[in-house]
């Protein structure tokens, strides 16, 4: 296990924080960073939806009656089924923040991530 040392006045800030809630100062930090994870997450699906809403109409039609998955501003695969479009996504992806929409029509934002986490 590494270690990482948070100065003051952070350091002070988790320690009461961590008193007050009846928790610890790692439980703390821990929730901190899947809070920030998941925003990361929420901002990239959002700015992917931004390119593909904004992608030229041709791209579009290419995929019409398909869902696409969309990372890093690129149609990475598509399919007419979304679940197996998903799955597909998250065997070779996993982990990635990888937008899932249909190709045409009303755009729609699903954000979905497979990972259970445990209280």
């Amino acid at each position: 296990m590494s270690e990482l040392v948070l100065h003051d006045p952070l350091a002070s800030e988790v320690r009461r924080m961590a008193e007050i809630e009846g928790t610890t100062a790692e439980q703390i930090v821990a929730e901190a960073v899947r809070q920030y994870r998941a925003a990361a997450r929420e901002r990239k699906i959002r700015a992917e939806a931004e390119w593909w809403r904004n992608a030229a109409p041709e791209l579009r039609a290419r995929y019409a009656g398909q869902f696409v998955a969309v990372h890093e501003r690129q149609v990475i695969d598509h399919d007419t089924d979304e679940n197996l479009l998903f799955e597909r996504v998250q065997e070779r992806w996993p982990g990635a923040a990888v937008l899932i929409t249909a190709a045409t029509g009303r755009p729609e934002v699903h954000i979905r991530h497979p990972q259970v986490i445990e209280s």
